[in-house]
């Protein structure tokens, strides 16, 4: 029943088996559940929420914060945030911004420090001036390049020696984790972090290469297949196909009629 619970993250008590046991005993089957470190929330069993949270960014998961309580099972979108606020003040997680998304990231992944963040916003500040001055009614206004080199080149070459001597992020193997992490849950969020915002599809090959490390091209597109069949997703076929490059094409899925399926579309928001 414990990894049931731990494999579904949260499941409700009137689905556990009751064949056979009493009243006492279902209640001795919930109280050990819960000394196995499980907790009750509701009318449910669910692995606690931080738990399920950390198990994810130690999976170098990018949580995105909008629709997290469909990634994080059995909780309130306010007990989510209060963890992942928690996470943060602890430096143990960030959230970062990508566009107009907002993600949770583990507190190892590539990110800027303070102190990076304080020299990009100077660079961008001297750059918006420099636009600034340009405005000036009249005839079309330029600048040196040399100007312009000599302005990026000590802070941003600052940023650029961070990224290449930060290491890399730290990888958890599926079976140290504290919680067990379904290949479509990670299929499904690098989906939503690899989708479009016009297109809102994301090519097969770039996922099956955002999840090298960490899911078996099988594994991949048995996720994908599982999501579609859900109705989570759909799979289409790239309108040049068969134009793909072969190193591509090896990474795509193949369906009825030796179909190469080489996008895949999140029908859930």
């Amino acid at each position: 029943m414990e990894r049931a619970v731990r494999e579904a993250k949260s499941l409700p008590i009137s689905k556990f088996p009751r064949v056979g046991l009493t009243d006492s005993a279902q209640g001795e089957l919930e109280r050990r559940l819960l000394q196995r470190g499980l907790e009750r929330h509701g009318n449910s069993i669910r692995v606690p929420i931080d738990v399920q949270l950390r198990a994810l960014l130690q999976m170098g998961a990018h949580v995105p914060l909008i629709g997290i309580t469909k990634v994080i099972k059995g909780a309130l979108k306010v007990e989510v945030e209060r963890v992942v606020s928690r996470l943060v003040r602890a430096k143990q997680a960030c959230i970062v911004v990508r566009g107009q998304r907002e993600m949770v990231v583990s507190a190892d992944a590539h990110v800027l420090s303070s102190t990076e963040l304080a020299r990009l916003r100077k660079v961008a500040e001297e750059l918006a001036g420099i636009f600034k001055a340009m405005e000036r009614a009249g005839e079309m206004r330029t600048v040196f390049r040399d100007d312009v080199a000599s302005l990026l080149r000590d802070d941003l070459a600052a940023l650029l020696d961070g990224f290449q001597h930060r290491k890399p992020d730290r990888v958890a193997a599926v079976a140290q984790s504290a919680t067990f992490v379904a290949p479509r849950e990670l299929v499904e969020l690098a989906l939503r972090r690899l989708e479009d915002p016009k297109l809102k599809i994301v090519r097969i090959p770039d996922l099956v290469r955002s999840l090298d490390g960490k899911l078996s091209v099988a594994e991949v597109h048995h996720a994908l297949s599982e999501a579609a069949d859900g109705g989570a997703i759909e799979l289409q076929p790239d309108a040049g196909s068969e134009f793909l490059p072969t190193e591509d094409a090896e990474l795509c899925p193949i369906g009825p009629r030796d179909t190469v399926f080489s996008c895949a579309r999140l029908l859930s928001p």
